[in-house]
């Protein structure tokens, strides 16, 4: 994953290549149907999933957490059974 000012960008790193490969690039929105269920750092992805990050620099990590969904009918909150995804620097 690399992360720009503007953008997220999912890639695939073939371990016996070393060849990297680019799955995906989503632009960077943040969630704006505020409600005291959600936070500012919910930001919404190509596939309207809504996703919480947590930036622990002492660690060097990134957390990722699905939240909910966006619909025509506004938020789906997802209360149990989340997605998380953990990511660790690499320089």
């Amino acid at each position: 994953m690399v992360i720009t000012n503007q953008e997220v960008a999912y890639y695939v790193k073939n371990i016996k290549t070393k060849e990297t490969i680019l799955l995906k690039t989503d632009e960077i929105k943040f969630y704006d149907g505020f409600d005291n269920t959600n936070s500012v750092t919910e930001m919404i992805n190509s596939g309207n999933e809504l996703w919480t990050f947590i930036i622990d620099e002492s660690l060097n990590s990134l957390r990722l957490i699905h939240t909910g969904n966006v619909t025509s009918s506004g938020r789906k909150v997802i209360e149990i059974e989340n997605k998380e995804f953990y990511y660790t620097r690499i320089k």
